[in-house]
């Protein structure tokens, strides 16, 4: 072998030596991201969810996402400074183990619908399927979303 040869070896030695290592943290990398797991919902986060849903049975609903937020923060204001019972539940709540999901009815229906809308949508990514199965969550009757309860 003649020195280029050599040359030429060594850069592509070098070059799949860099690629195994980026390959080995990045998989580290995606493995301790999976592992983590997410936060609890905060005591304002659980009453600003059931207050939404408040709101969009209210008559007329409150339906600008800036006029929700501020009757929701307001509202949270005014019982956390009064320390009442309402305030409590849901601090309560909050503390309770991690165990408590928000979305988990629709988490499950996600679940066992996912595959037959990829089957149907091919063509479209994660994030259009996601869109997808809201749209048909929100076609639901009371009573389907319930059989999705736990």
């Amino acid at each position: 072998m003649n020195c280029e040869q050599n040359k030429i070896i060594n850069f592509l030695q070098n070059l799949k030596l860099n690629f195994d290592i980026k390959n080995n943290i990045l998989e580290q990398w995606k493995s301790n991201n999976n592992s983590k797991q997410k936060k609890k919902p905060s005591s304002y986060i659980l009453f600003s969810l059931d207050e939404r849903e408040k709101l969009k049975k209210q008559d007329p609903p409150i339906t600008k996402r800036n006029e929700v937020s501020k009757v929701i923060s307001t509202k949270w204001k005014e019982i956390k400074e009064q320390q009442t019972d309402e305030y409590k539940k849901y601090v309560k709540l909050a503390e309770q183990p991690s165990s408590i999901e928000v979305n988990k009815p629709f988490k499950k229906f996600s679940a066992s619908n996912r595959d037959k809308i990829k089957s149907k949508h091919s063509d479209k990514n994660a994030f259009e399927i996601t869109t997808i199965l809201k749209k048909q969550w929100f076609t639901l009757t009371e009573e389907e979303r319930n059989s999705y309860n736990i």
